[in-house]
């Protein structure tokens, strides 16, 4: 049995965990990202065998502007607000047996256990204010991401591969947020913005407990979280009498990444394969 991941094809030179395999210079860092588009293709894989995968890609990007004028006081308010929950699961469940009766396998059987989730985020909030008298010109941005992805074989569980057997979860993030803020008044101008990311991450790959894994190739248990953040805040008040510019970025990060075998369980990679993994 063929079992082909559901991965737009890319030309790889050599094997690689699943996920998102970005062009050069399409994965940007920095400012950069302001000025080209970021694109990801999913990555292809090949197996025999069997194939238990979850994919999972987020592209957000928003915007809020605002602008006012008065010939005595100008008010603008502008907030961007962006919340998101995911959960990627590939996992073969509690108990279960897989390739029992193995003795008419192919040298090729192998088993895949997969999930990949990818996140991008662009946003932009500004305010502008302008008046004779008073300009006021605050904005807010906040950006709330939490991800779990896991790719596991649960507890109890016999499984047995000719070949290699995979258990791996790959989870990457790119966030960029941008506040700006202008006040301009005759008297007084006042501005201030606030940019604020918090992203709470876990990325677990792992064979539970009690099970029995038997590979005559290799066995990987693999976890793997990128994260890239970039804040941008800025304000000015400008004002014959008074000027006021305010501005906070803020950036809370909580990832919890992890790879492991759990107790009394039994895993045998017997190495009798010609493929050597690349482990990151």
């Amino acid at each position: 049995v063929g079992a082909r991941l559901d991965y737009n094809p890319v030309a790889f030179q050599e094997w690689s965990p699943p996920g998102f395999y970005f062009i050069e210079d399409d994965y940007l860092s920095d400012s950069q990202a302001l000025g080209k588009q970021r694109t990801s293709a999913k990555k292809t894989e090949v197996i025999k065998g069997l194939a238990v995968t979850a994919i999972n890609q987020d592209d957000l990007e928003s915007y809020a502007i605002t602008g006012g004028v008065a010939g005595s006081v100008a008010v603008t308010l502008s907030g961007n607000v962006n919340v998101l929950t995911n959960e990627t699961l590939a996992y073969i469940g509690d108990r279960t047996i897989i390739n029992a009766d193995n003795d008419d396998a192919g040298n090729e059987q192998s088993v895949l256990v997969a999930a990949g989730n990818d996140l991008y985020h662009m946003g932009i909030t500004g305010s502008a204010a302008g008046a004779g008298g008073v300009g006021v010109a605050p904005a807010a941005g906040v950006a709330i991401f939490s991800n779990q992805t896991k790719a596991y074989v649960g507890k109890a569980v016999q499984l047995k591969a000719q070949k290699d057997i995979y258990v791996e979860a790959e989870a990457q993030e790119e966030i960029l947020s941008i506040g700006i803020g202008l006040g301009i008044g005759g008297l007084a101008g006042i501005a201030g913005t606030v940019s604020v990311i918090s992203l709470d991450n876990k990325t677990y790959a792992y064979i539970d407990d009690d099970s029995v894994v038997q590979a005559d190739g290799n066995v990987l248990v693999s976890a793997i979280n990128d994260t890239e953040t970039d804040v941008i805040a800025g304000a000015a008040g400008l004002g014959l009498s008074a000027g006021v510019g305010a501005s906070v970025g803020v950036v809370l990060v909580d990832k919890d990444t992890q790879a492991y075998i759990g107790q009394r369980a039994v895993v045998d990679g017997k190495a009798d394969s010609n493929l050597s993994i690349p482990v990151a």
